[in-house]
């Protein structure tokens, strides 16, 4: 069986007030040491949006991009329509990591 993790498990989120954001090298650096083989996209603005470098990045540590997570607020009518346009960047960055 193949295990992946999130970066919210490093207290990695989409809420600034959260506190200190690990730098996501780090983060990957120590879910490959835990023996997690793939992650998640983690909120939108953590990873490079670069394929080739998060392709790089992921590949040096064994690790597999395997899905995405999409912050939106449905309680909110001014905020969702900012929310729903960010599901367009996931399959934009995942097409990029396959091709």
């Amino acid at each position: 069986m193949k295990v992946g993790a999130a970066p919210i498990s490093w207290g990695v989120s989409e809420f600034p007030e959260w506190g200190r954001q690990l730098p996501y090298q780090r983060v990957f650096d120590e879910m490959a040491q835990a023996g997690y083989e793939g992650t998640e996209l983690g909120p939108p603005g953590y990873l490079p949006l670069d394929p080739a470098l998060l392709k790089d990045e992921l590949a040096r540590r064994g690790l597999a991009m395997i899905a995405a997570f999409v912050p939106v607020n449905m309680r909110s009518r001014a905020a969702a329509p900012q929310g729903l346009a960010g599901l367009r960047r996931p399959p934009l960055v995942l097409a990029g990591l396959a091709g």
